[in-house]
C-alpha cells in the first residue's frame, strides 16, 4: 500500500511538473484557455491637445505642407518629387465616413495622424453604400448609406473632403486617393436592363466594371466631378493639387480572378451575353475566320472540346466559360482543348489591358499628374503582376489573420491562424508582400495589417518598417479609422488609432521608416520571368520569400530589361538551406529567428526585438533588455537623429497582448466567444531596461504622452537600467538627461 501510495504521489508530481512546463509553450502558441487580465492596464485614448510636442509627437518626421517639392514623379523603382527629392511614403487609411469629418473634426483628425508620423493618408471606401457596409459606416461621398443615386454628390460631404484635404496638405500629409471600392449602382444611376443586370454588379463594381462601357462612363463621370471641381480651401482641383501623390483605377480587382466565388462573377444572362460578346470580337480580330479558329483549337491526345459546330464567332455563338481556381495546376479546364483555355485567358488578359489604358489615358486627359497604378489584388498571378506593372507603380494588399465571420470586434468573429507572424513559416505580411514585388517599379502597400484580435497583432507595425526601410517599400496600414468617435461602444478589427497593441509601438515604427533607420538593401537576388510563359495559366515562377529576409527580393519580367540593383547569387542558397532558422539582413540590422520567433532591429537610432525571449536577455550595440513576459515588443528609440549614446533624449516603447474588458475566446484564441466592452486592457511589459547612454532620468508617459511618475535609475559599469514594473502603470518610458 505504502508502494502504491508513493507510486501515486510520484505520478501526480509528474503530472503537476508537466503541467507547469507545458504553460510557457502553451503561451507561446497562443493556445490559452482563460487569460488572468487582473493586472492589466486600462487604455486612454490619446488627448491630442496634451500630445502635441511629447515624446510621443511624430509630426516633427512630416516636412509641411504636402507638395512643397513638387508633384510626385516615377524614375525605375523609386518615387522622385519634381524638384529631385526622393520620396518615402509610410501611413494609413481613412474607410468611410473617416473621410468626411466636420471642420472641427478634420482638424484634429488631421494633428492626429501627423502625430501618429504618418505622411500619406488612403483616402477609401469613398463610396460606401449598403448593403456592403455594416452599420458602423453612415456616410460617404452621396450623402447616406442608401442614396436614390451615385452620380450627383451630397454638397456637404464634398465639403468636408475638401476641407480635410486642406487640413492634411497643410500638415505635410499626402493623399492616396481610392476613388472606386465599395460604389453600388443603384436604379436611378440609369444602367440599361436594370432588372436583369443591376443585382450582378458587387460592390465596387467588381468585374464588370472592367468591361461594361457604361459602368467605365460611369467611373469617368465620378472622377471628373471629384478631381477638376476647384476645392474652395485650397484654390485648386484635386488634379492639379500635387498633395495628390498617388491614386488607383480600381480597389481590388482583376478579370484573371473571374469566377472565383459569387461576387467575382458573370451571373445574370445580361453579363453573360456582354462578355461573351465581346471574347467573340477578339476571336475574330486574332483568327479573322471560323476555318482558322476551328484549326487552332484542335484538340490534342485527351483534351476537351475544340470549337464546336454550333459555335461560330461572326455570330458571337462561341461560349465563354472560364473560372479561376487558386492553383494554377488546376487551371486548365478539362471540358475545353488547350488553346480554346489560353485564349479564354488571353482574352481576359487583354480586356483588363484595354480597361487600364483607357482609364489611364482619361485621367492623364483631365489633368491627373500623379503615378496611376491599375489595382491591388491578393492573387499572385504573374499575368496580373505584368498588367499591373504596366502602369506607374505596383501595389498589392496583404494581410496576417485576417478576420472572418464579422469585421467588427465582437462574439463570433474569427482569424486564422491566431498564431505569432514572428514565427511563421509564411513570414506572414512580409512574404506575401515580397512574392508580388515586381522589379523596376516602385511598390506600394496601400493596405496591410496584424488585425485584432490576434494577440501578437503588437509586432505588426515593427516588422512592417524595419522590411520596407530593407525592401524600399511604401505601406499604408487599414485602417486608421473607420469613422470619428473617441469613446466607441464598437469597433471593426481594422481601426488601428483605436488599438494600443499597435498604437503603443506605431510612433517607434514610423520614427524608423521616416529616418530610414534601417538602410536599403543595395545588392539582391531577382527571379526572372519570361513573359511568353505568362499567358499560360498554370504558370507559376520559382519563388522564395525568404531571400527578402537577406536583401531586395522580387520578380524581374525579360521585358524590362536589367535590374536596377546588383545580384547575388548565393543568396538562394543561403535562404533554402532548411537546417537554418536565422536570418540576417545584408546590412546586419535585422535578425529573423524563426524557430524562436524572436526579430532584433539594431540600427544606431533603433534598437529592440518583437517575439519570444524564453526567458533570456536581449543584448544588442546600446541596450540588454530582459524582459519576464513570454510575448513582447520593446524598442529604444533616439528622439533626435543622432544615435541612441548621444542622443538627450530616447524613448522605450512597449507592448505586448491588448483586448477589450470582458472578453471571452475559445481555447485556440481564434474564435471570440463572448463580447465584451471597452476600454481596452493592455499586458504591461515586465522587465530591465539597460542603455550604453550616461545616466538620465526616466519617466513613465500617459498614452497622451505626458510624464506623470518618476522610476528609479541604477547606475551601472556601462551606462544606466532601469526597471519596467507593472506598477508604473504605462506602457512608454522617455529618458532626458
Amino acid at each position: 500500500m505504502r508502494d502504491c501510495a508513493r507510486l501515486v504521489k510520484c505520478v501526480v508530481a509528474v503530472i503537476c511538473l508537466l503541467i507547469i512546463l507545458a504553460e510557457p509553450v502553451l503561451a507561446a502558441s497562443g493556445q490559452q484557455a482563460r487569460i488572468d487580465t487582473s493586472t492589466w492596464l486600462p487604455y486612454q485614448m490619446p488627448d491630442i491637445r496634451k500630445l502635441k510636442g511629447t515624446a510621443l509627437d511624430m509630426s516633427f518626421l512630416l516636412d509641411a505642407p504636402a507638395g512643397k517639392h513638387g508633384f510626385v514623379t516615377v524614375k525605375r523603382d523609386k518615387f522622385f518629387f519634381e524638384d529631385g527629392t526622393e520620396a518615402r511614403f509610410w501611413g494609413g487609411n481613412l474607410f468611410g465616413e473617416a473621410n468626411f469629418p466636420t471642420h472641427k473634426e478634420a482638424e484634429a483628425l488631421a494633428d492626429r495622424i501627423a502625430m501618429a508620423g504618418a505622411n500619406i493618408v488612403r483616402m477609401h471606401h469613398l463610396d460606401v453604400v449598403a448593403p456592403w457596409t455594416d452599420f458602423i459606416v453612415r456616410r460617404n461621398l452621396f450623402g447616406s448609406q442608401s442614396p436614390d443615386s451615385t452620380r450627383t454628390f451630397d454638397t456637404e460631404m464634398l465639403d468636408r473632403f475638401d476641407y480635410l484635404v486642406r487640413c492634411l496638405k497643410n500638415r505635410g500629409i499626402y493623399v492616396f486617393l481610392s476613388h472606386l471600392s465599395s460604389r453600388k449602382i443603384m436604379p436611378a444611376d440609369g444602367i440599361p436592363e436594370p432588372a436583369n443586370s443591376l443585382d450582378d454588379i458587387y460592390a465596387g463594381l467588381k468585374i464588370e466594371g472592367e468591361f461594361d462601357e457604361f459602368l467605365i462612363r460611369l467611373q469617368q463621370e465620378l472622377l471628373t466631378r471629384l478631381l477638376m471641381h476647384t476645392n474652395p480651401y485650397t484654390r485648386l482641383p484635386l488634379a492639379g493639387d500635387p498633395v495628390l501623390a498617388l491614386t488607383e483605377i480600381i480597389n481590388e480587382d482583376s478579370l484573371l480572378f473571374l469566377g472565383a466565388g459569387p461576387n467575382f462573377s458573370t451571373n445574370s444572362d445580361y453579363y453573360k451575353r456582354m462578355l461573351q460578346g465581346q471574347f467573340n470580337e477578339w476571336l475574330v480580330r486574332k483568327y479573322g475566320t471560323r476555318q482558322a479558329l476551328a484549326k487552332a483549337w484542335q484538340p490534342g491526345k485527351g483534351e476537351g472540346k475544340g470549337l464546336g459546330d454550333e459555335e461560330s464567332p461572326q455570330n458571337k455563338t462561341v461560349e465563354f466559360n472560364y473560372r479561376f481556381v487558386y492553383d494554377p495546376r488546376a487551371r486548365d479546364d478539362p471540358a475545353w482543348s488547350r488553346q480554346r483555355n489560353l485564349d479564354m485567358y488571353a482574352f481576359l488578359y487583354d480586356t483588363q489591358q484595354e480597361y487600364y489604358d483607357q482609364m489611364y489615358k482619361f485621367l492623364r486627359g483631365i489633368g491627373v499628374k500623379c503615378p496611376i497604378a491599375g489595382s491591388n489584388h491578393w492573387i499572385s498571378d504573374v499575368a496580373d503582376l505584368h498588367l499591373n506593372a504596366k502602369l506607374d507603380y505596383v501595389d498589392r494588399h496583404e494581410y496576417y489573420a485576417h478576420p472572418h465571420g464579422t469585421y467588427n470586434y465582437i462574439e463570433g468573429q474569427s482569424i486564422s491562424p491566431a498564431t505569432p507572424m514572428v514565427k511563421s513559416d509564411s513570414l506572414g505580411t512580409i512574404g506575401g508582400l515580397a512574392e508580388r514585388r515586381i522589379v523596376g517599379r516602385p511598390y506600394t502597400v496601400s493596405e496591410w495589417n496584424n488585425c485584432l484580435p490576434n494577440p501578437y497583432r503588437a509586432e505588426g507595425p515593427v516588422i512592417m518598417a524595419a522590411y520596407a526601410c530593407l525592401q524600399d517599400w511604401h505601406p499604408m496600414q487599414y485602417a486608421y479609422l473607420a469613422f470619428l468617435d473617441y469613446d466607441p461602444k464598437l469597433i471593426n478589427s481594422f481601426m488601428v488609432l483605436y488599438d494600443p497593441a499597435h498604437m503603443n509601438v506605431l510612433p517607434a515604427a514610423a520614427m524608423m521608416f521616416q529616418r530610414r533607420d534601417v538602410k536599403e538593401a543595395m545588392t539582391g537576388y531577382f527571379e526572372r520571368v519570361d513573359v511568353r510563359a505568362i499567358m499560360y495559366p498554370g504558370f507559376a515562377p520559382k519563388r522564395d520569400s525568404r531571400i527578402a529576409l537577406l536583401g531586395k527580393y522580387g520578380l524581374l519580367f525579360d521585358d524590362s530589361g536589367e535590374a536596377p540593383y546588383p545580384v547575388s547569387a548565393e543568396l538562394p542558397q543561403q535562404a533554402s538551406d532548411k537546417t537554418k532558422h536565422t536570418y540576417d539582413s545584408l546590412t546586419g540590422e535585422i535578425r529573423w529567428d524563426l524557430e524562436q520567433g524572436l526579430l532584433t532591429i539594431n540600427t544606431p537610432r533603433t534598437q529592440g526585438f518583437v517575439g519570444f525571449t524564453k526567458g533570456q536577455p536581449v543584448t544588442l550595440a546600446d541596450v540588454t533588455i530582459d524582459i519576464k513576459n513570454d510575448f513582447g515588443v520593446v524598442l529604444v528609440s533616439s528622439l533626435e537623429y543622432k544615435p541612441i549614446a548621444e542622443a538627450k533624449r530616447l524613448l522605450v516603447s512597449t507592448s505586448a497582448r491588448a483586448q477589450w474588458s470582458g472578453m471571452e475566446f475559445d481555447e485556440g484564441r481564434g474564435v471570440i466567444t463572448k463580447s465584451g466592452t471597452p476600454p481596452f486592457l493592455m499586458e504591461p511589459v515586465v522587465g530591465t531596461v539597460m542603455i550604453r547612454h550616461e545616466p538620465a532620468r526616466v519617466y513613465c508617459l500617459s498614452s497622451s504622452g505626458r510624464r506623470f511618475n518618476q522610476v528609479a535609475v541604477q547606475k551601472t559599469a556601462q551606462g544606466m537600467a532601469f526597471e519596467m514594473a507593472a506598477s508604473n502603470r504605462c506602457m512608454h518610458y522617455e529618458l532626458a538627461k
